[in-house]
């Protein structure tokens, strides 16, 4: 069945192969992929990214489903949201129901200009969870070529005159961009929103005092 540009997603006997040793997990693939080729609204209860991210049902339009490194998203319109959005499969902690089980569908219609390949690359910060914003990070000269040359297409970048760069991202998981922040040491700073860059010192604080005690045990 084509789900959106031409996309396929292969038959459901052939995902109970795969994924034999997860019934669970197959079982949510085959009911969403069903759902998107009959266009039937669903809902379910999705757990966020982050340690103390809380579960939530969700109403989905699925528009399609792709593979990334071994993981499966299922893409469409959040109704909580009111945006486009990627799930990630096996973080779906309940049964994948149909909204209007009375219903015979199709329950909605694929934007016209919609393309799955569009949403086959999600950065760990655009998955569900918080509220949006956007965030301004500034990369030292050693880094700043590298993010441009990863985020350049998707983020907009603005070149320094020392050889730096400030990438202005948008933000969904405030968890997420954190650690990615974070990984790049002292060669990254956020300098916007003020809330964020509390929250970078903060961590700062929690990973310092924890190398501390390491090193006193």
């Amino acid at each position: 069945p084509d789900l959106g540009d031409g996309s396929r997603l292969g038959l459901p006997g052939s995902l109970r192969y795969r994924f034999a040793a997860q019934a669970e997990y197959v079982e949510h693939l085959n009911r969403l992929w069903e759902a998107a080729v009959r266009r039937r609204t669903v809902r379910f209860v999705y757990r966020s990214m982050g340690s103390d991210a809380e579960a939530r049902e969700r109403r989905v339009d699925p528009y399609g489903l792709y593979m990334d490194r071994g993981a499966w998203y299922v893409v469409g319109y959040c109704h909580m949201r009111e945006q486009i959005r990627s799930f990630r499969v096996s973080r779906i902690v309940s049964e994948v129901e149909l909204a209007d089980p009375s219903g015979e569908g199709p329950d909605f219609s694929r934007p016209s200009d919609f393309k799955l390949a569009d949403y086959a690359r999600i950065l760990p910060w655009e998955f569900e969870e918080g509220a949006e914003y956007v965030a301004m990070v500034r990369f030292s000269p050693k880094m700043a070529w590298l993010v441009e040359r990863d985020l350049g297409q998707i983020y907009r970048f603005r070149h320094q005159e020392d050889g730096g760069g400030v990438l202005e991202v948008t933000v969904h998981n405030e968890d997420a961009f954190l650690s990615w922040v974070l990984s790049f040491a002292e060669d990254a700073e956020v300098l916007s929103p003020p809330e964020l860059r509390d929250k970078v010192k903060e961590r700062l604080i929690r990973i310092l005092d924890r190398l501390g005690e390491d090193a006193s045990a």
